[in-house]
């Protein structure tokens, strides 16, 4: 029996990671803008905030390069 209930509690652990993940992931797009010197372009994971409706690019790492790059 408790190798049976390891194996449920890992389930149970597992869906519960599963769910978390996809909600997580829901919330991601990925942002590409050309690169502020060479001009290449640069794609970087962001987050979308929506707020009364209106959307916005979360920062969580603060003014990074992707940051200044979106800027210019």
């Amino acid at each position: 029996a408790r190798d049976e209930d390891r194996l449920a509690d890992f389930r149970s652990f597992d869906e519960d990671s599963t769910r978390l993940a996809n909600f997580l992931l829901e919330k991601v797009r990925v942002l590409t803008v050309p690169g502020r010197v060479t001009g290449a372009p640069r794609s970087v994971p962001v987050n979308v905030l929506t707020v009364d409706g209106r959307r916005y690019l979360v920062a969580p790492r603060g003014v990074t390069q992707w940051v200044r790059n979106a800027r210019v």
